[in-house]
């Protein structure tokens, strides 16, 4: 069975990036970087707890 473990938004206001993660368990965040690679990465470990959490 499929199942969602978060949406993710990404946009851009002048030179600030704005992840807007939706998780499948409701939760929200917002994350904000000038620098993508540093945004994905923190982005990746958010989503990362999230899925170990349900994991274990």
């Amino acid at each position: 069975m499929n199942e969602t473990v978060c949406s993710i938004e990404i946009t851009k206001d002048s030179d600030i990036l704005t992840a807007k993660i939706q998780s499948g368990k409701g939760r929200y965040v917002e994350i904000q970087n000038k620098d993508l690679d540093y945004l994905l990465e923190m982005i990746y470990e958010d989503i990362s707890m999230e899925i170990e959490e349900d994991y274990w």
